[in-house]
């Protein structure tokens, strides 16, 4: 019961703030529950405050006192006072309860509690704290270096009446603060001083807490010091600080002069338009110019205006007058100030509402207006401006994808007739995939945090512009080299794009049901991409040249473009990360070097100094790659998100499809144009049955993403399309496309079933804020899979098919190993003519079918481990995905 009661007690859950990254534990003793706490407590101007305590004593009484002093500490907070003065309130407290208790007798005092209490500014990366009687917390810094703050402590509560005091530190940001309860590091069989050795040393391990979360700060700490029978109660905080940018905080000083007020509005005006908060600029200036206005008659000089963009809006005016400030309550209003106010929900906000929260008061004066997205309240409705620019976010996204997707489909459909064009080799077909496929994964992690610091719109627009340069520079390619350097320039549009189209969504739709809609819809833009993109791309390809599929990109990005600047709300995250360059720099290099080498591996031969080194290289880089992330402070793929086996899940489901299905698209579109002669347009028709199931499936998928688990549902398409692989393989040299047929349709309803469900819960397993980052990692791992995949299954195919000319060419003579492998390439690449004019008249029918059987036994090969790939990536999403580490909104209750 005393367990029961104590945890109830406790916090529930963290708040919400952006101050501090903060983990916690609470284990009760095995001999029975006693009084340690802990609490985190945001506070006005975006401070924070922690809070661990330890009531004397054991069982029910310790419990139930624990719960009174940490209610009284949460009412004394909210007077905003300095830590020594709380704590000197908490004393007053703690004396009045025993003096009550000693009158009835019946319950022992409570004399002896200790607490701490401690105020982290984000603004000046100061944190101030006061202690009564316990034990000092541990600071670790940003380099791994740990030490304890042990400043001067007060007596604990109740024991003697004397004033506390506080102690003020600064803390840059990425530090640890270590707040613990005696029960970590005092053991009966453990001096408290080797305890707190013990704390240091596991604080302070080789690789340094920095790049460690706070989640893996605890299991480090409990694993190092936790006794085997703990006959104390253990509490213990950890939180890493972060700190609010300056380009967010904006502060003037404002003249004792009534006409400065029009002047400190204009500037709070444009500081506004800066943050992208122009919504709110009406509103602002106005209350601020009626607080400015009474500071300047009633207060005394210095009058200071100050703006904090934050979780919310702060807005702060202040005056060194000498009297307290007296608040009044009143009601909430709703009232037309050039757009509509709407009310608070007992203190929620609705989503993305903006309110203002006024306190008459006399100086120093304090507001806030809060801006800010809740999903645990109704939608508030904002009028037609709101609904109606979710919609045209949702549709200018949709326009980008389409376009970036029906690039894709495109140029896999005209592939060999840039080949024919361009002279170009199987190799530079190859790279013509993987050139763009390789800088879109390179890059989209840091577009992702580019775009949370500078603006998710602004970015998104500045993407779309890259991109259709690209497609111009595409179009007018005089050679192959000349077109990989466009594809890998137009990759990076891409990764600009991709990073922010899955956010600007996710901003905009609620969790749940409405936003599992628009990723149906989103899916279903996919779909229909995939669906005209052979059709659109083999009628331009045979009436305009290969040229015509790039130049359609022009248009719809500039379209999409105007789209974007007219239609969509700029965000960003409070909290945005600088780029990671030197992991930008290693995770490019070591892809680049591990898709050359799978490129060149059968020219060069496997186990040549120059492949051997490649792969070398791509590990070496790998592994340096994982060292710095885990190191930097604000890495580019933060490694503790993977500890969430939902985002695990669902970054494997998505490169399994992607280093499948998607990458082999290319063989498909080799074995349909240059093995049975179809035109590009031919192609395009085939693909109808695949490209048609994934459009129709995608939004049935969309609304069931809120009544089936979304790993069944990442299961049974990867399953599905797994199955469609199979169905595909077995080819002979007298089918024709009808083999394809049922694999078609299985795969498409699988790709269709599981699009959304990847877009949705790829964003949903974090919070909003790094929804940009979320939206990169998993498009890396997209982009990533298509890269290796189409580079691994090209090295296969093209071995498997030099093995099987080998086999059936055995008596031609002079034929060696790299005829066999160029007659291969040919094969793949529609060079077959031209290979064969070298080999003697009498024995080219014989090496002709030889090559094309090689063709099918590698086409064969690697649809059957293009499947394998997706069973194993079912299995895996089925075992890791857990719904509840989704997001999901909760129903709202029925009317009565």
């Amino acid at each position: 019961m005393a367990v029961t009661l104590q945890r109830s007690l406790l916090p529930g859950s963290l708040p919400e703030q952006n101050a501090l990254d903060v983990a916690y534990r609470y284990l009760p003793a095995h001999a029975g529950v006693g009084g340690d706490w802990f609490d985190v407590i945001p506070l006005p101007g975006a401070r924070v405050a922690l809070v661990v305590g330890d009531v004397v004593g054991h069982g029910l009484h310790a419990a139930a006192t624990m719960g009174r002093l940490r209610t009284a500490v949460h009412n004394f907070s909210s007077l905003d006072l300095p830590p020594d003065e709380l704590l000197g309130h908490l004393d007053e407290l703690v004396n009045r309860i025993d003096q009550e208790q000693a009158g009835t007798g019946d319950q022992a005092p409570i004399t002896g509690a200790t607490c701490l209490y401690a105020i982290y500014d984000p603004v000046s990366r100061r944190c101030s704290m006061a202690r009564a009687g316990h034990l000092p917390p541990a600071v670790v810094h940003p380099d791994g270096r740990v030490e304890i703050a042990d400043f001067v402590a007060g007596p604990p509560l109740g024991l003697v009446s004397m004033p506390f005091e506080t102690a003020e530190l600064e803390l840059p940001e990425g530090s640890s603060l270590v707040l613990y309860t005696d029960g970590l590091v005092e053991h009966r069989d453990r001096d408290i001083d080797f305890g707190l050795d013990l704390l240091r040393s596991s604080l302070a391990r080789p690789e340094g807490s920095a790049g460690r979360s706070p989640e893996q700060v605890c299991d480090d700490v409990l694993g190092a010091l936790l006794p085997a029978s703990p006959t104390d109660d253990i509490a213990l905080l950890v939180a890493r600080t972060r700190a609010l940018a300056a380009e967010r905080v904006a502060v003037w000083d404002v003249p004792s002069d009534p006409a400065a007020v029009r002047e400190i509005r204009a500037q709070v005006t444009a500081k506004l338009d800066d943050w992208g908060l122009e919504e709110l600029a009406f509103t602002t200036e106005l209350i601020l110019s009626e607080l400015i206005t009474n500071a300047i008659r009633y207060g005394l000089a210095p009058i200071q205006v100050r703006l904090l963009y934050d979780r919310t809006l702060i807005c702060e005016v202040a005056d060194r007058s000498s009297t307290s400030p007296h608040l009044r309550s009143g009601r909430p209003v709703r009232r037309t100030l050039g757009h509509q106010v709407h009310r608070e929900r007992q203190g929620h906000l609705g989503r993305a509402a903006p309110a203002l929260t006024v306190a008459a008061c006399q100086s120093p004066v304090t507001f806030r207006v809060a801006y800010r997205h809740s999903d645990d309240e109704p939608s508030v409705t904002r009028g037609p401006v709101s609904v109606e620019r979710k919609w045209w976010t949702l549709l200018t996204v949709s326009v980008a994808t389409f376009m970036l997707l029906l690039d894709i489909t495109v140029v896999n459909v005209a592939l060999p007739s840039i080949r024919k064009d361009l002279d170009a080799s199987f190799t530079d077909l190859q790279w013509v995939i993987d050139a763009y496929a390789l800088t879109l994964a390179a890059l989209v992690l840091a577009a992702g945090s580019l775009a949370d610091r500078l603006g998710r719109r602004r970015t998104f627009a500045a993407g779309l512009a890259i991109f259709s340069l690209a497609s111009l520079l595409c179009a007018l390619a005089p050679n192959p080299t000349f077109l990989n350097l466009a594809r890998a320039f137009q990759g990076v549009g891409g990764a600009v794009m991709f990073a922010v189209s899955l956010a600007l969504i996710a901003q905009e739709f609620l969790a749940g049901r409405e936003r599992g809609m628009a990723m149906g819809v989103y899916g279903a833009t996919i779909g229909v991409a995939v669906a005209i993109g052979p059709l659109v791309g083999g009628a331009l390809t045979d009436s305009l040249g290969w040229e015509s599929i790039f130049y359609l990109n022009v248009p719809i990005g500039a379209g999409a473009i105007v789209l974007t600047y007219l239609k969509l709300r700029e965000s960003r995250d409070p909290n945005a990360t600088r780029v990671d360059w030197p992991g930008v720099a290693t995770f490019s290099a070591a892809l680049f070097l591990l898709v050359l080498a799978l490129v060149r591996g059968n020219t060069e031969g496997w186990g040549s100094v120059l492949i051997v080194s490649l792969f070398v290289g791509a590990v070496v880089l790998l592994a340096a790659f994982i060292v710095i992330e885990r190191q930097v402070a604000e890495p580019m793929l933060p490694l503790g998100l993977f500890r969430r086996h939902a985002f695990t899940g669902v970054q494997l489901a998505a490169f399994a499809v992607s280093s499948s299905l998607f990458a082999l698209f290319l063989y498909l579109t080799l074995y349909l144009q240059n093995y049975l002669g179809l035109t590009p347009f031919q192609t395009g028709v085939r693909y109808l049955p695949i490209t048609l199931l994934s459009f129709f499936v995608a939004p049935v998928a969309g609304l069931l993403l809120s009544r089936v688990q979304a790993r069944l549902m990442l299961a049974a398409g990867l399953a599905a399309i797994g199955v469609g692989l199979i169905l595909m393989g077995g080819i002979t040299a007298t089918d024709d496309w009808t083999t394809l047929l049922g694999g078609f349709l299985v795969a498409g309803a699988g790709v269709g079933l599981i699009n959304p469900v990847i877009a949705d819960v790829a964003v949903s397993v974090v919070p909003k804020e790094i929804s940009g980052m979320a939206a990169g990692i998993n498009d890396t791992f997209r982009q990533v899979g298509i890269a290796v995949g189409i580079a691994v299954w090209g090295a296969i195919f093209v071995a498997r098919g030099t093995s099987k000319i080998g086999e059936r060419t055995a008596e031609v003579p002079g034929l060696t190993s790299a005829n066999h492998r160029e007659l291969a390439e040919a094969a793949s690449s529609g060079n077959l003519e031209q290979a064969l004019a070298a080999i003697p008249p009498q024995f080219r029918q014989m090496v002709s079918d030889a090559a094309r059987e090689g063709f099918l036994a590698g086409f064969n090969t690697v649809l059957f481990l293009g499947a394998l790939a997706n069973f194993i990536g079912a299995a895996l999403a089925l075992w890791l995905v857990r719904e509840n580490e989704i997001e999901r909104r909760r129903p709202e209750p029925a009317a009565a």
